[in-house]
């Protein structure tokens, strides 16, 4: 991961998130910023930008990404820097992610691939079950031929919009990386 040291520039219009992550491209020296929520007292921007740091030039740019990709906060991501890939999955879609938002936040069920090599996104529906996700936690397991994630905790949403805390024995998600499949399995 580039090390982010005190004498980093920071941008003034580069916003100061939460629940949001930060996905590691080493190979290029590079920090993204993806997701998170503006604080209540901020209003979002009109669109959503991805940012990005770039430790040789210490500084930051933005872009436009995908127009099927949405900011989303609270989600579970991670990078996994020898893919050169960031996953981020469910997290929530609000007033405060979306300045058009309307209604009450709602969960998202989809597993989002960003190729930091290709600059290309996917945006997979994922589980299987169709059940929105928040405030888990996704780590890379090294494991196989492509490797796989692992999804623990967080809230599960139905389609109508209860939410349902994880208990510990059906937190564990794997997704399989190379068919995009996901199960869940208790112990």
């Amino acid at each position: 991961m580039p090390l982010l040291m005190a004498t980093n520039a920071t941008k003034s219009e580069v916003p100061s998130l939460i629940g949001g992550i930060l996905w590691s491209d080493q190979a290029n020296a590079r920090l993204y910023q993806f997701g998170g929520q503006w604080p209540e007292s901020e209003t979002p921007e009109a669109r959503f930008r991805l940012y990005s740091y770039d430790e040789y030039e210490n500084q930051w740019s933005s872009k436009d990404p995908d127009r099927l990709i949405s900011r989303l906060s609270f989600g579970a991501g991670t990078s996994v820097e020898d893919l050169g890939m960031g996953y981020y999955l469910g997290g929530w879609m609000n007033e405060k992610t979306d300045r058009n938002w309307v209604g009450p936040r709602m969960a998202s069920n989809r597993l989002l691939t960003y190729d930091m090599v290709k600059d290309k996104w996917t945006n997979s529906t994922s589980p299987s079950d169709q059940e929105g996700r928040a405030e888990g936690a996704l780590f890379y397991v090294p494991f196989g031929d492509n490797g796989m994630l692992a999804y623990f905790g967080g809230v599960r949403v139905s389609v109508r919009g209860e939410e349902k805390p994880v208990s510990e024995l059906e937190s564990r998600g794997l997704l399989e990386m190379v068919l995009m499949k996901c199960c869940y399995r208790a112990r």
